[in-house]
């Protein structure tokens, strides 16, 4: 099920979502809602990871590495979180993402970053990249 028209939809009759960017392809909750929703996740912390990895996979699909990280570092699932780190440290740091790349190594823990080549290699890249700004040869 294409869940467009049941989100225009909900845009148009209830206002509990309501559009945001150029596209038109993108909702923004209702800000009640989303603080209803909040809270009913807090008593219900397996139902929240539950929801993070499957928006987690959702944004994959659409080759969204901001969200996908994001998502995946607050499901709890270290593999899948790893597998998305993997997948778009290249992504984060080209786009200057480094917050989410440093939140989500954060979560991977020491010496998981320091055992796997792939993930020290973006870690020592993001810090350099902080440390010296774009065009400085030195």
């Amino acid at each position: 099920m294409d869940a467009g028209p049941v989100l225009d939809r909900l845009a148009s009759e209830m206002g509990l979502v309501t559009h945001v960017g150029a596209a038109g392809d993108r909702y923004r909750l209702n800000p009640l809602l989303a603080a209803y929703l909040r809270a009913e996740r807090a008593d219900r912390p397996q139902v929240a990871a539950d929801l993070h990895a499957r928006a987690a996979r959702w944004t994959v699909v659409h080759d969204d590495a901001v969200p996908a990280v994001g998502h995946a570092n607050r499901t709890g699932d270290h593999a899948l979180l790893l597998d998305l780190v993997h997948r778009f440290t290249g992504a984060l740091l080209v786009r200057g993402e480094h917050r989410v790349h440093r939140d989500a190594l954060a979560s991977c823990g020491d010496a998981t970053t320091a055992d796997d080549p792939w993930l020290a290699l973006g870690s020592r890249t993001r810090r350099n990249r902080a440390r010296r700004p774009c065009g400085d040869a030195g």
